[in-house]
């Protein structure tokens, strides 16, 4: 806890209840390139922010793939999702790191 309050000012005069509740599931994957993140039926478990690199979301027609969206850094992926357990409807994979 100390080490985070003194590498990163926002959390300097935190408490460590504070910084417990906080990061008790955080959790970092890093991903190569063209790594499936998520696939359509998979269960949402978390909430993902992409801090670099690129995700492509895409559905599939049943026979193949077709590109919905690149998201970029900053994206927040799932953060609806995770609340209900729902399922991925697409599918997710790092396109660059």
């Amino acid at each position: 806890m100390d080490v985070c309050k003194a590498r990163i000012p926002y959390f300097k005069d935190s408490s460590a209840e504070f910084l417990r509740e906080s990061f008790h599931a955080l959790d970092r994957e890093d991903y190569e390139i063209d790594t499936v993140v998520f696939e359509p039926g998979d269960t949402c478990r978390s909430s993902d922010i992409v801090l670099k690199g690129v995700v492509e979301s895409s559905l599939s027609d049943g026979h193949s793939f077709r590109r919905l969206d690149l998201l970029g850094r900053g994206s927040i992926i799932g953060i609806h999702g995770v609340i209900k357990k729902e399922q991925w409807v697409m599918r997710g994979i790092c396109r660059s790191i």
